[in-house]
């Protein structure tokens, strides 16, 4: 895992994997889902996720380099002057 973002309403996650991205995702969202449904507050008969989810293939080190930047830091200064 290169970079990791929860937000309000959404996740960013930059990873690299050998298996099929659509399954790598899907187990994110299975083991995240498992998480929140054992919390305090749990969401118990809600749907927490939309079907499926952005995939993004990056290919090269700098462009790998940008997307971890905006995950850990970007999205935070979205909308500011700075």
């Amino acid at each position: 895992m290169h970079a990791i973002s929860v937000r309000s309403n959404h996740v960013h996650i930059a990873v690299t994997a050998q298996a099929n991205p659509k399954i790598v995702r899907d187990q994110f969202k299975a083991n995240a889902t498992r998480v929140l449904r054992q919390l305090p507050d749990a969401i118990e008969a809600e749907s927490i996720w939309a079907k499926g989810g952005d995939i993004e293939f990056i290919d090269r080190d700098d462009d790998l380099a940008n997307v971890v930047l905006y995950i850990n830091e970007a999205q935070d200064r979205k909308g500011r002057d700075t």
